[in-house]
């Protein structure tokens, strides 16, 4: 059975179409009369899902062709069962009628489960992802590096790097400058010269000890300042973003894992509801659906 998260679930509109194209479950039938082929590419109990919907759908969630596709059957499935629970409705009726009687049916058999939840498996869960609710502060660098190798006279690199520094410290952007230093002659060096950006260490991170030392001797981003000798040569090192440290409180974190372990037992019901339905509704999925949703217009940027 397809997956669809609990949100979108509670956030259905009118499925599988608009009012004005007829698409979607209209009303009271009990089944459509609708079949798979040209742009219909689905049907669930004989309602019909169009190329057309698919490619709505796959761009207004930003989500590929294929899940919106899932996700329309299953939002199909949805509103037929709540509109049959309800007897059967008007055939007019709107999408927010249809809304409606799908979060009534949700309301019934999803956000009513009892939710049992034990607080020493909550402490436990906490404890064994103390990690995941604090992290240490990590900083980005970018650094323009003459590497010396070990028992080399270094002379030339440090000179060479101290020069690269005061461009760096003189110029309107320095990292725009850093990493211009990739575009010059650099050949005609008697040492090799390396320019990166560096994703965000933390204070432990398994890195050379002095680099770690000036990323973190600042107070604020910009350029260490002074050049930096480490194991593999002279530096030039720029901060280029800090992420603060984050810290969250025990009982902060406990709320979280008990608002996800609430919603880990609503998903559960909700795919046994969705399973339920789908027992006893007869979809069909054209089987040519791969070529189908492979169309540029359905591949394409979200825009």
């Amino acid at each position: 059975m397809r997956r669809l998260g609990l949100v979108a679930a509670l956030g259905l509109v009118a499925c599988a179409g608009g009012e004005s194209d007829g698409a979607g479950p209209r009303g009271p039938r009990a089944r459509g009369a609708d079949r798979v082929g040209g742009e219909v590419v689905a049907t669930v109990d004989g309602h019909p899902i169009r190329r057309a919907d698919v490619e709505h759908a796959a761009r207004t969630a930003g989500v590929p062709p294929r899940v919106a596709l899932e996700r329309l059957i299953d939002e199909t499935l949805l509103t037929l069962a709540a509109e049959r629970e309800a007897g059967g409705r008007d055939a007019e009726a709107d999408g927010a009628a249809r809304q409606a009687l799908v979060q009534a049916l949700l309301a019934r058999s999803v956000e009513a489960t009892p939710v049992e939840i034990d607080p020493a498996a909550l402490e436990q869960a906490y404890d064994a992802n103390r990690g995941r609710f604090d992290a240490p502060e990590r900083r980005r660098s970018a650094h323009v590096l003459a590497r010396v190798p070990e028992g080399a006279d270094d002379a030339d690199a440090a000179a060479w790097i101290a020069e690269v520094h005061r461009e760096l410290r003189e110029a309107a952007d320095p990292l725009a400058a850093l990493l211009a230093v990739r575009r010059r002659p650099l050949e005609a060096l008697g040492f090799e010269v390396l320019v990166q950006e560096i994703a965000a260490l933390g204070r432990d991170a398994e890195t050379d000890a002095a680099y770690l030392d000036a990323l973190f001797a600042r107070e604020s981003s910009g350029l260490v300042p002074a050049p930096v000798r480490t194991s593999m040569g002279w530096h030039a090192i720029l901060v280029t973003g800090i992420e603060p440290a984050r810290t969250t409180t025990r009982e902060e974190a406990l709320e979280t894992l008990r608002g996800e372990r609430e919603a880990e037992v609503r998903y559960g019901a909700l795919a046994r509801l969705l399973a339920e339905i789908a027992a006893r509704t007869t979809v069909y999925v054209d089987p040519e659906i791969g070529v189908l949703l492979a169309h540029p217009a359905l591949d394409g940027p979200a825009p």
